[in-house]
């Protein structure tokens, strides 16, 4: 635990990691993701069962503890939002703890769950991705709009890494389909684009300024990041489960990209019936009626979006800094436990409570999605037939 002036050093060195404005030297670089990698290779057992080789399983298992949650959405280079959350006074939520949720993950009375997506900036950038684009065909892969989207990207990252290394066991980074740094077809990875040739320009990019040692070691973190959160009431993965699997299979999730595949590219509808309630109750062991998942991945109007029969909570804006605080001492209510923690945006009106600045499920929102969906993947085709024994 961080005292008091060290905690005040760490939330100063943060913000600083919000404002820089140039790039690390490879060295540096180097020395900075070997320690992230290291942290994640040496998670407990206890928190992430071992697979058959002895590694970090992709399940992380939170069964045991009812310590209050936070269930951060997609965040795309947001290091405003990231920076905010950490600011944000528990008080304004069910959990009526007057510290903020730095403070209290330093105490490790709170649990911080990211559901991935770190990185490329999403409609806000449209445009700068798009003259960024303009300067790749030129053969210019460094452009200015080019640095200025990943000053944004590394920056956010290098705010993850270090709340992760310092909060190991309190503070967690699922991974999402843009943690492809490699942009590659394989391990569960899909190449994409979406305004630009955001996978392609971004390892050309890091080729260029930082060298292939780093994007190694960016591809060996991102490997081995979870896949799924299981709590003893909730579960949470980057996007909705596009099938059931066994919880052996997500703990051995290297020996089967599918698995990856599955909690990382499902687009809207394209689950298969039932997956929430059935992996729900796989690996929490409750009543699949009790259902109750989280996921990212695709954006929502409002604050959230039901699926499956309303077991399945899909709550990423991107135009908000909406997340779940989830206190195990009263029943979900995503009216009032889906908060904004972006405080300026909030109504501040009477009976506006603490639902921030939107509120309520207004549906899915119409735009660009990733390339490469589940069913031009052959997910289902290469799943059919297959038993979960």
């Amino acid at each position: 635990m961080l005292s008091e002036k060290e905690l005040t050093a760490f939330r100063e060195k943060l913000i600083s990691l919000s404002e820089e404005k140039d790039f690390s030297c490879e060295a540096d670089a180097l020395c900075f993701l070997d320690k992230a990698v290291s942290v994640l290779e040496k998670e407990s057992k206890a928190l992430r069962p071992f697979d058959r080789c002895g590694r970090p399983g992709g399940l992380l298992d939170f069964r045991k503890k009812n310590t209050p949650a936070v269930i951060v959405p997609d965040i795309h280079g947001r290091t405003d939002f990231l920076l905010k959350l950490l600011s944000f006074n528990l008080s304004r939520t069910s959990l009526k703890k007057n510290e903020t949720v730095l403070e209290a993950l330093n105490r490790k009375s709170l649990i911080v769950v990211c559901v991935g997506d770190g990185i490329h900036c999403e409609h806000r950038a449209m445009v700068r991705w798009q003259k960024s684009l303009e300067f790749y065909k030129k053969g210019i892969v460094d452009s200015e709009p080019m640095k200025d989207e990943m000053r944004e990207n590394i920056s956010t990252m290098k705010i993850v890494m270090e709340l992760k290394n310092s909060f190991s066991e309190n503070f967690h980074f699922l991974k999402g389909n843009h943690e492809n740094i490699l942009n590659e077809n394989s391990y569960g990875n899909h190449a994409f684009y979406k305004y630009a040739l955001e996978g392609e320009m971004t390892r050309a990019f890091m080729e260029k300024v930082f060298g292939d040692a780093v994007i190694y070691l960016i591809d060996s973190w991102e490997k081995n990041l979870p896949l799924c959160a299981a709590f003893s009431s909730f579960c949470v993965s980057h996007s909705e489960p596009a099938v059931f699997f066994k919880k052996r299979e997500l703990v051995n999730f290297r020996e089967n990209p599918f698995i990856t595949e599955s909690l990382t590219w499902t687009g809207n509808d394209q689950a298969e019936d039932k997956s929430v309630c059935r992996l729900f109750h796989e690996l929490t062991g409750k009543k699949e009626s009790g259902a109750l998942w989280f996921a990212g991945h695709r954006p929502v109007e409002g604050k959230f979006f039901y699926r499956q029969n309303a077991s399945l909570i899909q709550f990423h804006n991107p135009e908000e800094m909406n997340c779940v605080f989830f206190n195990f001492d009263k029943k979900f209510n995503p009216e009032e436990d889906i908060i904004s923690v972006d405080t300026e945006r909030w109504v501040g009106e009477a009976g506006s409570g603490a639902s921030g600045a939107c509120g309520g499920q207004k549906g899915n929102v119409e735009v660009l999605e990733d390339n490469v969906p589940l069913e031009q993947c052959g997910v289902f085709e290469k799943y059919s037939g297959r038993k979960s024994t």
